[in-house]
């Protein structure tokens, strides 16, 4: 368990959500962002990430950034609910970052278990985001998403230094 420690930091957007916004939790709701979790993370970190990256090492990192860049362009599709580009753009960035944090999870656990419960604490904690940021929720998703990459960064880092120890 204790292992599992490093990725609470992952957290952060669950909680800036709460913070930031009203939240009501509805059981269709529920199940719906479930199966959008579950999915998302079975294409792109599952099928995706483990195509991409095949057994060659040189080709992981690689394969982490090509399936963040996908993660992050499909949800482009959210400007014909209604948002703002410019939300739609914050929502874009902070997918990216956060899509290569998971690839890394993935990448080191060799499963998406975390990504889809992260995911889905995501996914439940911004139904009732506003579709317009102000400047200082700009600040704060912004802010979020460089910790995010600067996170997976360290985090895939680590695991190459634990791989030539020749532990794990």
């Amino acid at each position: 368990m204790k292992k599992y420690i490093i990725y609470l930091p992952v957290l952060l957007v669950p909680l800036l959500n709460l913070m930031l916004y009203e939240w009501k939790f509805s059981v269709k709701e529920f199940f719906m962002m479930a199966g959008i979790a579950f999915s998302e993370e079975v294409f792109f970190r599952g099928f995706l990430l483990s195509k991409l990256t095949g057994n060659f090492r040189y080709r992981v990192f690689r394969g982490i950034l090509i399936t963040s860049f996908v993660f992050s362009g499909m949800h482009f599709i959210n400007l014909f609910s209604g948002a703002s580009p410019g939300y739609v753009l914050a929502q874009c960035i902070s997918a990216g970052c956060i899509g290569f944090c998971f690839a890394v999870i993935v990448y080191r656990e060799r499963s998406i278990f975390f990504c889809v419960l992260f995911h889905l604490l995501i996914n439940l904690t911004s139904t009732e985001a506003n579709l317009e940021l102000s400047e200082i929720q700009w600040l704060i998703y912004g802010a979020a998403a460089v910790f995010y990459a600067g996170y997976g960064i360290w985090m895939y880092r680590r695991k190459k230094k634990v791989n030539k120890q020749g532990e794990r």
